[in-house]
């Protein structure tokens, strides 16, 4: 069973963020029981939507994802008999969704977990897609953490909202293949795109992030990896930057990047390709 105190790991995190020297890395052991108990609210839809339903606001607000993260605890100290440096925090409903629900993607539920529906079709313009942030979408969300930070009652942290980044959100809109096309058949247009899709990002993480209770006066800000961070924080996933050249990146999605840092405090998941030594 672990023994490391929560005030221990709060210190080498907090070493961390402080760039000291400190005598080892952060240290964490994934347990696969724990991986295969639920600990997100997308399996507890099962019990209220069948496989290729589409989800409704009533639907998700139902989904309640905090009893099975409790059992996933439990589990994690039964299989890992060693110390973690790591945090495990309780990961809200549609963790990763907010943003495609947030701009009017519909919901659907396949092969075990939640994906989001284009809405443009294959043959519509660009130009026809308007970006319109639903605020009815944003409270679903703002109310399963509100929810949470009840049954939390601060013994828990709970996840820093994670969201999708303008790079993201492309090709949940266009889908992988026409969202990589578009940069050499329409840029312009895309880059248009691209901007409302900021602007969208900076107006909702702010809202979802106020939702969030510090816990130990920061955040955890990932459910995976269990970092605390000192301060505000929202993750942006932008896992489709893997697929594309840096050159690519630095083009269309590295302002997105900053603008999105400099309006609100954000932090952005890593890139999965190297971008060089250059400065950004």
């Amino acid at each position: 069973m672990s023994t490391a105190s929560t005030e221990e790991k709060l210190a080498r995190h907090r070493a961390f963020w402080s760039l000291e020297s400190v005598d080892r890395p952060l240290l964490g052991v994934s347990a696969p029981v724990a991986a295969n108990t639920p600990v997100a609210a997308e399996p507890l839809i099962y019990e209220f939507a069948k496989e290729g339903d589409t989800l409704s606001l009533d639907q998700c607000l139902l989904a309640d994802p905090f009893p099975r993260y409790l059992e996933a605890q439990e589990a994690y100290g039964r299989a890992v008999p060693l110390d973690s440096d790591l945090f495990r925090p309780v990961e809200p409903l549609m963790s990763g969704l907010q943003m495609e629900t947030a701009v009017g993607m519909s919901l659907t539920v396949a092969g075990g977990t939640i994906w989001p529906v284009s809405v443009l079709s294959e043959d519509e313009p660009l130009e026809k897609l308007r970006i319109v942030v639903h605020d009815d979408w944003v409270d679903v969300c703002a109310r399963g953490l509100d929810r949470l930070a009840e049954q939390c009652n601060g013994r828990y942290p709970i996840m820093a909202p994670l969201m999708g980044a303008p790079a993201h959100m492309v090709t949940s809109l266009l889908g992988t293949s026409r969202a990589f096309m578009e940069m050499y058949d329409h840029p312009n247009e895309l880059l248009s795109m691209i901007e409302s899709l900021t602007d969208a990002c900076c107006q909702v993480a702010p809202i979802l992030q106020r939702h969030v209770p510090a816990f130990e006066g920061g955040f955890v800000i990932s459910s995976g990896n269990g970092i605390y961070a000192p301060g505000a924080a929202v993750i942006l996933s932008e896992d489709s930057t893997a697929l594309m050249s840096s050159s690519a990146f630095r083009r269309f999605f590295l302002p997105a990047d900053k603008r999105s840092q400099q309006d609100v405090p954000l932090r952005h998941g890593a890139p999965a390709f190297s971008i060089e030594t250059q400065p950004c």
